[in-house]
């Protein structure tokens, strides 16, 4: 399991590393843990997200016809004691192609100027 906390000491070959990386680059976005499923369970990103704004990219992306990848979900979570709310991103088992895609895509897009035209359009 990783925490992000310390991401720079995490081995590159974590199969979560990729995705936190980007979705860390998300202006509001922050992962706090994770856990690629070992191939026995699915694969989650734990994150706390500052505004409903901030979700817009993270669904856009986990969405197939923007990613080709199937079986990605974005899940509001509490607790018994209703704590603020949590996020998980919740992958099929063994996805560790998909979630390399995912980043990718979400990199190539924050390093885009379409990336600049939407937090322009975002801050009017």
């Amino acid at each position: 399991m990783m925490n992000p906390d310390n991401i720079e000491d995490i081995d590159d070959r974590d199969e979560c590393l990729d995705l936190c990386k980007a979705l860390n680059r998300i202006s509001g976005i922050r992962t706090f843990e994770s856990c690629c499923g070992h191939e026995k369970t699915k694969y989650h990103i734990f994150f706390q997200a500052r505004s409903l704004e901030a979700l817009v990219p993270v669904a856009y992306f986990l969405d197939r016809c923007h990613n080709g990848c199937d079986g990605w979900y974005l899940v509001a979570k509490t607790d018994c004691s209703m704590a603020p709310i949590t996020f998980m991103i919740e992958g099929p088992i063994g996805a560790y192609d998909d979630s390399k895609k995912i980043a990718r895509c979400i990199n190539e897009w924050l390093d885009s100027e379409s990336f600049i035209e939407w937090s322009t359009r975002k801050e009017k």
